[in-house]
C-alpha cells in the first residue's frame, strides 16, 4: 500500500521570522515573553553600552547643539559652582554626590531636568555607570565608568 500523504506534493515551507505581527484585533492580545534578566554587567559590557549609547546619541540627535547626558554630567562635575555638592574623587575615574539632598532638589532639576534621584540613577545605569557606594552605608554616593574620566570630553 502507498501512503496517500506521502504521494501528495508537499507545499513549500515558509521561513519563520522572529517578528510577531498582529493581523487583526482580538479581545485578548498575545502576551510577549519576558526576556531573561541580563547577567551581572562586566566592565566590557559597560564599555560597549556606553559607546553604543554615545554613538546612537550623536547620530540621532534632533538638535546637534544639544549635549549628551555624559557631556552634561562632565560639565556639571567640572563646574566649580557644584563642587561642594558633587565632584570627582581624587583618582579622577569616579565621582561622588556629597550633598544628596541639595543635589536632588537643586542640581538635578536644573542640569538634567530630572526630578527624582532614582530616575537619575536609572539613567546612569543605562549609560553603563556602576554605583560603587551608596549613601545608606557610606557618607557619599559614588559612581564610576571606565571611559568617564575627569576632563576627558573625547569619550562623552
Amino acid at each position: 500500500l502507498v501512503d496517500a500523504a506521502a504521494s501528495m506534493p508537499k507545499e513549500p515551507e515558509t521561513p519563520q521570522t522572529s517578528k510577531v505581527t498582529r493581523t487583526q484585533k482580538s479581545p485578548n492580545p498575545p502576551v510577549a515573553a519576558v526576556p531573561p534578566s541580563p547577567p551581572a554587567s562586566s566592565s566590557s559590557d559597560n564599555i560597549a553600552r556606553f559607546t553604543s549609547l554615545l554613538a546612537a546619541n550623536q547620530s540621532v540627535r534632533k538638535d546637534p547643539n544639544k549635549k549628551s547626558f555624559a557631556e552634561m554630567l562632565m560639565d556639571m562635575l567640572m563646574d566649580e559652582q557644584y563642587s561642594e555638592v558633587v565632584t570627582f574623587l581624587p583618582d579622577g575615574t569616579s565621582w561622588g554626590i556629597i550633598q544628596s539632598k541639595k543635589f536632588s532638589e537643586e542640581v538635578m532639576p536644573k542640569v538634567f531636568n530630572i526630578r527624582t534621584f532614582s530616575s537619575f540613577v536609572r539613567k546612569l545605569n543605562r549609560w553603563g555607570f556602576d554605583r560603587i557606594m551608596e549613601k545608606k552605608t557610606h557618607e557619599v554616593d559614588v559612581f564610576r565608568h571606565v571611559l568617564f574620566k575627569k576632563g576627558d570630553y573625547n569619550t562623552c
